[in-house]
């Protein structure tokens, strides 16, 4: 598939519809191809070129993406990162140019990395902004194919939360792009800002993190939440709580409520509509989609995806024999259901015992008065770590007696090597650049 083609057609089909809304201002269509077209006409020796985009602009980094695309260059995604990580990974991975440049540098800096087997692939960075990324290297196939392409869709308008440069972020991107809808790129991610969003652009498809319509339903306000008419919530990117669920639907009656599993590596796995946390037990036996496989090992789940990646481009995937891929999520068996237990490597070891941040947690929020919360470790000199936890109470709750019973539950709920050791009280849980819980500690 080339993405520029079908922005061809949907111009010819009807160039006014709007492509995106940033700031509040609307851009169509034709107003992408017109920008796409801008950018072509002088970039044609970067086909099999490697290039990098540095994230400025919603707008630019869709056009840079679609033109680089169609001319055939290895698109190398760089997110929003300072230029001297950039720098890095440019000799890291053999990029030869970074968008955007100027113009006088551009013919000596695009002579070399020219090979065969670069055209048109795109390759995310897996990490977060600090530390050695992963470089996960798809082709457009395998991005778009888990795209929903339905012509009752044309009309529909997304709430577009995540990066663009990261794998959730594309996917809504090419939701909307190949179904020739809209995509509302909100201003803040701040709870008023999300809902007056909603409202002031009649969105109609919502997404995001767990930890973002957590925020959501606790603080925005009941009024404006009550005016939208939303026809589908999607969350991903994280373990979904049955209480976001729960919340969701209470709140938004009328939406299809799904939440999606999906990594850079192994692309969209599935999609749960049945309103409760993790999935049926079936589906380690029965493919929940054609082309995927799923089986649980050691309490982690191992997935084989017709929508993985083509490579990583620094180190080899590992897999077994059969091309199992180890997911790094933990899970456990209940019934006829399975349940995320959190990563792996989100793990407390607490003299030697392992700690889920994530089942801490869920016996936090069952505590009158907690909001949120996040659970972490913290180094110890005696014990290797010592759980800690960060909690947001709900307005008016005294923190001094709220601690207490968290305390009290804690001990009457927890094993005693679970049991919080440090509670400070915040006003805002710390989230990253894709929204989700940072669960790092010190």
């Amino acid at each position: 598939m080339m993405l520029y083609h079908l922005l061809q057609q949907l111009c010819q089909e009807d160039g006014s519809r709007y492509a995106i809304i940033y700031q509040g201002k609307p851009f169509r269509y034709n107003d992408l191809l017109e920008l796409v077209n801008g950018f072509m006409v002088p970039w044609q020796s970067l086909r099999g070129v490697r290039v990098g985009i540095q994230y400025t602009h919603p707008i630019a980094h869709l056009g840079w993406l679609i033109a680089l695309h169609q001319i055939g260059a290895h698109i190398f995604l760089l997110g929003n990162r300072k230029d001297t990580e950039i720098v890095e990974l440019q000799k890291r991975f053999g990029i030869a140019t970074v968008f955007p440049f100027h113009d006088t540098d551009a013919e000596a800096q695009i002579q070399t990395h020219t090979s065969q087997d670069s055209f048109g692939y795109i390759t995310l960075l897996t990490s977060g902004t600090t530390g050695i990324p992963k470089a996960a290297t798809h082709t457009i196939e395998s991005l778009t194919k888990p795209v929903r392409k339905d012509p009752s869709l044309r009309d529909t308008v997304w709430f577009f939360p995540y990066p663009p440069y990261l794998y959730a972020g594309l996917q809504v991107t090419f939701q909307a792009l190949l179904n020739g809808s809209t995509l509302v790129v909100p201003e803040s991610l701040s709870p008023l800002e999300a809902a007056q969003c909603f409202i002031q652009n009649r969105v109609t498809h919502a997404t995001g993190t767990p930890t973002f319509w957590r925020q959501v339903l606790l603080f925005a306000p009941k009024t404006i939440l009550e005016q939208c008419s939303f026809q589908q919530i999607t969350l991903g990117g994280e373990t979904v709580p049955q209480d976001i669920l729960d919340g969701l639907k209470k709140h938004f009656p009328k939406a299809r409520i799904s939440h999606i599993y999906a990594s850079s590596e192994l692309g969209r796995l599935f999609s749960v509509n049945d309103g409760r946390a993790g999935f049926p037990t079936k589906w380690l036996e029965q493919a929940p989609e054609e082309g995927i496989a799923l089986k649980v090992v050691n309490h982690q789940l191992f997935a084989r995806s017709k929508n993985a990646m083509t490579r990583y481009e620094d180190r080899q995937l590992p897999t077994d024999e059969e091309g199992w891929v180890a997911t790094g999520d933990l899970v456990r068996i209940e019934g006829e259901r399975v349940y995320f237990e959190g990563r792996e490597s989100d793990i407390i070891n607490v003299g030697g015992a392992k700690v889920s941040p994530l089942q801490v947690e869920n016996c936090l929020l069952a505590v009158e008065g907690v909001a949120q919360v996040r659970v972490y470790g913290k180094s110890s000199s005696v014990v290797g770590q010592l759980v800690c936890a960060d909690v947001v109470p709900h307005q008016g709750v005294d923190p001094a007696q709220l601690k207490k019973k968290i305390l009290q539950f804690a001990r009457e709920t927890l094993e005693p090597h679970c049991i919080p050791r440090v509670i400070q009280f915040v006003n805002t849980i710390e989230i990253n650049e894709s929204g989700k819980t940072v669960r790092k500690g010190q």
